[in-house]
């Protein structure tokens, strides 16, 4: 359902770098109901996504700011922040994605009092009064497991950050038969959905701490896997977060070593159908909560 003043709306979304393409993805979210959104970028991503914000120089981008209603400023950025704030006649909606709020949200609440903030990182929510979104994913079907050993992958965006060391610890631990897929190599967006799409089971994070800083929420490789019908294992220190906006969670959460090992040498046990239910019912959550039409529902009402 699309709400009715939406079409006389514009959004003008701003970003640097778009981390994981996440402002893009709103962007298209909010064009998928009907909403005139456009999205503006300084420079390319490295990971090549087919479809990304339009390249902006500054004064595009202030041109662009003056016409707008909603001004959403992404990844906690302060410069992006005064430009809005100089040149936006209406409303500004800023984003907390990542490490710069996490290493200076003290200051950063300061900076945006005020404004609304809205996280698709479950553990901000305890740092300032956000709202929380999941980035919107849709994917096609990849089909279900169809034979044993099952094919466990991960394939990190940056090892550190993800955890790949500890992963292939635990991995090594599991006593269950299993085929193991490890690939360090940065590839583009699209390789990196091929890769994925050949495994039963995604793992893609085993981080609850980074820089001294409580860290362990999925990423976007997480929902795409699940939006193929992947069974994902990753963190999610506040699980309730996620549970309170959405409901039945498509992700395996998993933040203890000992529940790493345990989960794994019980899953690998499993019979093909009961593998190939779970992937099933992954694919449906993840097709009714984070389609580009319910989250650009759910991003309206919070920016409105």
């Amino acid at each position: 359902m699309v709400v009715e003043f939406c079409e006389a709306m514009r959004v003008v979304s701003i970003s640097v770098n778009d981390y994981a393409n996440f402002m893009h993805e709103n962007a298209k979210a909010l064009r998928s109901i009907g909403v005139d959104c456009v999205d503006l970028i300084q420079s390319r991503h490295i990971f090549n996504y087919k479809t990304q914000g339009q390249i902006a120089n500054q004064q595009q981008m202030i041109q662009q700011i003056k016409s707008a209603d909603i001004v959403q400023v992404n990844d906690s950025h302060p410069e992006l922040f005064k430009l809005a704030k100089t040149y936006c006649k209406g409303k500004i909606v800023v984003y907390h994605i990542g490490t710069r709020y996490r290493e200076k949200h003290e200051e950063l609440n300061k900076l945006f009092e005020g404004h609304t903030t809205i996280t698709d990182q479950c553990e901000f929510m305890v740092l300032g009064d956000h709202k929380y979104l999941v980035s919107p994913v849709e994917m096609e079907f990849s089909g279900v497991a169809k034979e044993k050993p099952y094919k466990i992958a991960h394939y990190p965006s940056n090892p550190e950050v993800k955890g790949t060391a500890k992963i292939i610890e635990l991995i090594k631990k599991v006593s269950s038969r299993y085929d193991f897929k490890l690939s360090l190599k940065t590839v583009s967006h699209d390789q990196q959905i091929d890769r994925m799409r050949g495994c039963d089971i995604y793992v893609e994070l085993f981080k609850p701490e980074i820089n001294g800083k409580q860290y362990g929420c999925f990423g976007v490789t997480a929902l795409e896997a699940a939006a193929m019908g992947k069974i994902v294992v990753t963190n999610n220190l506040f699980p309730d977060v996620y549970k309170d906006v959405y409901g039945v969670c498509p992700l395996t959460i998993i933040n203890t070593e000992d529940n790493f090992v345990s989960y794994f040498n019980q899953l690998l046990k499993m019979d093909v159908n009961f593998i190939a239910d779970i992937q099933k019912q992954n694919y449906e959550l993840m097709r009714e909560n984070h389609s580009y039409e319910a989250t650009g529902n759910r991003i309206l009402k919070l920016i409105s």
